[in-house]
């Protein structure tokens, strides 16, 4: 996770907020730049797979 990401999610805080909530938010933004990450290493690998299906 990146500094960034965490500033954003401190700033979208009330004053009054529940730490557990803020960690579950936090966990959440962690979960979808993992999926984003994984995405962007297996895109090459789902093109070469599709054209290989065109070819048959």
């Amino acid at each position: 996770m990146q500094k960034p990401t965490i500033i954003q999610a401190l700033n979208e805080l009330s004053k009054n907020f529940n730490l557990d909530g803020f960690l579950e938010h936090l966990m959440i933004f962690e979960k979808i730049d993992e999926g984003m990450r994984e995405a962007k290493e297996r895109l090459p690998f789902l093109i070469i797979h599709d054209a290989a299906r065109e070819i048959k």
